[in-house]
């Protein structure tokens, strides 16, 4: 495996929040979770700092390697769940879901790279948002969405056309999904039934 397709994910933080510091974002600074383009390499070192620096030791309760060029990262709210997605070249990603003691429980390979994660509260669904890269014109196209049960059964999966999808987000329950395109905020209920849109196309 190449190495630059290849990062350590470092989720000791599903304990340690609870016990140490209260919330995701104290821990891991938002860039590196969200922010593209971002290396594995940069990535996995900055996480460790950060675990180390919370505790003043190397103390990760486990860490677990997963393919791609970068790693998003989503935390159910009751800390039962780690859900990481990644991506690499111009159209190739994949999910994988984890337990709070770090057993993966399945994973998912998409024909789009996972631009965004989101989890409901006890990780009952996952969602994915994915877009493909246009290599020569540098820019995200092709977006498209996923909903995941727990057991990694694929509720339902909707393409936006050419547009890019840029972000999801799961309701606490996980009966609605919202996404973010380079031009709308799109909102479905469990079923992927479409509800509204609020947007003006460019």
């Amino acid at each position: 495996m190449n190495e630059r397709h290849r990062a350590l994910v470092f989720v000791a933080i599903v304990v340690m929040i609870v016990s140490i510091l209260g919330t995701v974002s104290t821990l891991i600074p938002p860039q590196l979770v969200r922010a593209s383009g971002t290396s594995v390499t940069k990535t996995t070192t900055q996480l460790a700092a950060s675990i180390s620096r919370a505790c003043n030791t190397p103390c990760p309760l486990w860490s677990r390697e997963v393919e791609g060029d970068f790693v998003r990262l989503a935390i159910s709210p009751d800390n039962s769940y780690v859900v990481a997605g990644t991506g690499h070249g111009s159209r190739n990603g994949a999910v994988s879901l984890f337990n709070r003691q770090g057993q993966p429980l399945w994973r998912r390979d998409l024909d789009r790279l996972v631009v965004s994660v989101a989890i409901s509260y006890n990780g009952s669904v996952v969602a994915v948002a994915g877009s493909q890269r246009n290599v020569a014109a540098a820019f995200l196209q092709n977006g498209s969405l996923y909903l995941f049960d727990r057991r990694g059964n694929l509720l339902w999966n909707l393409t936006t056309g050419g547009f890019p999808v840029l972000d999801v987000k799961v309701s606490t329950d996980g009966s609605t999904v919202v996404a973010i395109t380079n031009q709308k905020i799109l909102y479905f209920d469990k079923q992927g039934n479409f509800l509204w849109s609020y947007g003006t196309p460019t």
